[in-house]
């Protein structure tokens, strides 16, 4: 990682992927990711960090449409900009408006100030990538962690590093 490249700080971690997550609703699907993300030293209180999750969603559901989910937070007890990536056993209906039900969930959460200045400008280029049909169908085509890791190195790093360069 270099001062030069930001973006390296975006990078994947194979215990926040779940390629086959068992889930019945998206209190339990939030809840295994925060776990996660507590687990690995990404948030400290993650009772507090699932709290404002919800919180987030019952503002309005981060589902993207297609089928992917989208959610999102910043907070001070989060340590690190991090990525989370579950593939759905059985779809969750989070009310998305074409009524898509999701199949996929990619959750990113950051810190306030410095480790999280990268958090509006990612959560552009993850938003924007759903949006393009290639981007999102590299998003569904996720099997496995390594076609997750590939998806962000090949595809969101480059845009993000446009995007910053702007």
């Amino acid at each position: 990682m270099t001062a030069q490249d930001p973006t390296a700080l975006v990078r994947p971690l194979p215990k926040l992927f779940f390629p086959d997550l068992d889930v019945a609703a998206k209190s339990d699907l939030f809840e295994k990711l925060v776990d996660a993300l507590a687990e690995h030293n990404v948030a400290d209180h993650g009772d507090a960090l699932l709290r404002l999750l919800l919180e987030r969603e019952a503002m309005g559901t981060t589902a993207m449409g297609w089928g992917i989910a989208l959610p999102h937070v910043r907070s001070h007890v989060v340590n690190r900009i991090a990525l989370a990536f579950a593939r759905l056993k059985t779809p969750l209906d989070f009310g998305a408006t074409d009524g898509a039900p999701v199949t996929a969930a990619l959750l990113l959460v950051a810190p306030y100030g410095t480790g999280g200045a990268l958090y509006p400008p990612l959560l552009a280029v993850l938003a924007s990538a759903v949006h393009d049909e290639a981007g999102r169908e590299r998003l569904l085509g996720v099997a496995q962690f390594e076609d997750f890791e590939r998806m962000i190195q090949q595809y969101v790093r480059p845009r993000l590093q446009e995007v910053l360069a702007r």
